[in-house]
């Protein structure tokens, strides 16, 4: 079989693999030209994922009260909710194909943030959904809080030595860029829902 031949015999193929590869081509280029999706700007998110800390690192200190959720609808519903019936019913009416990814469910009954340029469920109902975020700043707004700072300095002047596997990390855990710890124990006995007994103070700090 000449050359002329093959083609002529194939030419549909080759014509559909060269649209197909400038198909691909047009997507990888959309994809990298996309700009980064913000919290202000998804109507699907009612916390600033970036300063979500997640239910994981909440249970390293909050172990028991970790445990406890897990068991709760509140987890649990993670796996579930979104397959019922009546969820999908309220998806097609809402005009929502998925609850866990770009759609308002995200507002109420997931912890979210964003991933691959969308709003995405990573958990249930947390914590951090009724209390609000655990970080009162980004990560980003950390860094730059920091800059021209010494926070390892600055806390060994108050008795608190600091161990962590790089500056970036000490600069994105400053201590103001979390909530005043006394101001949320003092809601909670307002609330009736604890009693304060006695105040620590940070010897040491350890960060991965």
């Amino acid at each position: 079989m000449n050359q002329k031949s093959f083609y002529r015999r194939n030419r549909s193929l080759l014509i559909l693999a060269l649209s197909v590869s400038l198909c691909l081509s047009t997507l990888r280029v959309l994809a990298q030209e996309a700009p980064p999706r913000s919290f202000s700007e998804s109507p699907f998110l009612r916390i600033d994922p970036d300063k979500i800390r997640g239910a994981e690192v909440c249970g390293e200190c909050h172990a028991e009260e970790a445990a406890v959720w897990s068991e709760t609808r509140h987890q649990t519903q993670f796996a579930t909710l979104h397959r019922s019936e009546k969820a999908q019913n309220i998806l097609d009416n809402m005009g929502f194909r998925l609850a866990k990814r770009e759609s308002l469910c995200l507002r109420c009954h997931y912890t979210a943030t964003i991933r691959r340029n969308q709003a995405r469920a990573v958990t249930g109902v947390s914590c951090e959904s009724c209390h609000g975020a655990g970080r009162a700043m980004s990560r980003h707004k950390a860094r730059k809080a920091a800059r021209g700072r010494s926070i390892a300095s600055e806390l060994e002047k108050q008795g608190i030595y600091v161990q962590a596997s790089s500056r970036r990390t000490i600069d994105e855990e400053i201590p103001e860029a979390y909530k005043d710890v006394a101001s949320v124990v003092d809601a909670c006995q307002l609330a009736g829902i604890s009693k304060k007994v006695v105040q620590l103070k940070p010897l040491g700090c350890i960060k991965g």
